[in-house]
């Protein structure tokens, strides 16, 4: 062999190592990558507002109140009276308003409803177009692991709620085949229902007045991205549900109604905790 063979040949034993450690390099990226820390989120979201387009007086509500556990409660936070001042209002928490009938309502074991008791001499109607009364309430967690998450696959028992419920029935939850072996997905649902609320004020025939609340809940986790790796997209998921009510009314009212409601849950991406992955994030846990 000539020298310029022997230099042709070293050049390729070169190219080849160094493709080798290249090639090493980017399996060595690739592990950390896939085994790098994901954080996990949990948001707990409220709101109320009560809304009129013109002066309604002498004005009492009693509002259903998101419980848990046998307390008003939205996910972690236990709510209080402070919470909802605003204002010329008057705000307490009732468990047993006046007049209330819960014949037939949706038991929920160890849960009974709790209402929030507003009242006010005067409502006028924000020039704005902004609601007159309005509350929003909101925590959150942050986690390296998914034992934060609230069950919201079946909230009702488990997390905050809104009681009573009149014409509900628990959903069966449907699963549909997942988009990672390390998800479980479920079928979105939308499950009517109704509930009470009482409103007894005095107002013009033409007064149109609008109550509205929701819960909000949402799990989520996502894979903090790494510099100068691929990083893949379908490692982030997560979940929800909303419970809600609305109620509009015209003239004066002076009684219990019962409103219209429904329970969703849209987003159904779930960590499938078999999975080693999401077995090494639980066994890591404090």
């Amino acid at each position: 062999m000539d020298l310029k063979d022997r230099r042709c040949s070293g050049s390729a034993l070169f190219c080849f190592i160094v493709l080798g450690l290249f090639l090493g390099m980017m399996v060595f990226i690739a592990g950390c990558t896939n085994e790098s820390p994901r954080s996990c989120y949990s948001r707990f979201e409220y709101d109320l507002t009560i809304s009129t387009t013109e002066p309604i007086s002498n004005a009492t509500f009693y509002l259903p109140l998101p419980v848990k556990n046998g307390e008003p409660m939205i996910g972690t936070l236990k709510l209080d009276k402070s919470q909802f001042a605003h204002g010329n209002f008057t705000v307490d928490f009732v468990q047993s308003p006046p007049g209330i009938n819960l014949t037939g309502t949706y038991s929920v074991r160890n849960n009974q409803p709790w209402f929030l008791k507003v009242s006010t001499g005067r409502i006028d109607p924000d020039p704005s177009g902004t609601s007159a009364y309005a509350i929003e309430i909101s925590n959150h967690t942050l986690s390296r692991t998914p034992v934060i998450f609230a069950d919201t696959l079946y909230p009702v028992g488990n997390e905050s709620v809104f009681l009573p419920k009149l014409d509900y029935s628990q959903p069966i939850r449907e699963k549909i085949d997942p988009r990672s072996p390390e998800w479980t997905e479920y079928a979105p649902i939308s499950v009517p229902q109704k509930t009470l609320v009482y409103a007894d004020y005095s107002a013009s025939p033409t007064t149109r007045l609008e109550i509205h609340s929701s819960i909000r809940e949402h799990n989520s986790w996502v894979k903090p991205l790494v510099q100068y790796a691929v990083n893949t997209p379908i490692d982030g998921g997560g979940n929800d549900y909303s419970d809600s009510y609305s109620w509009m009314w015209y003239g004066e009212s002076h009684g219990w109604r019962i409103v219209n409601g429904e329970i969703n849950g849209f987003n159904s991406v779930y960590p499938n905790l078999d999975h080693p992955r999401w077995q090494k994030m639980l066994n890591e846990t404090p």
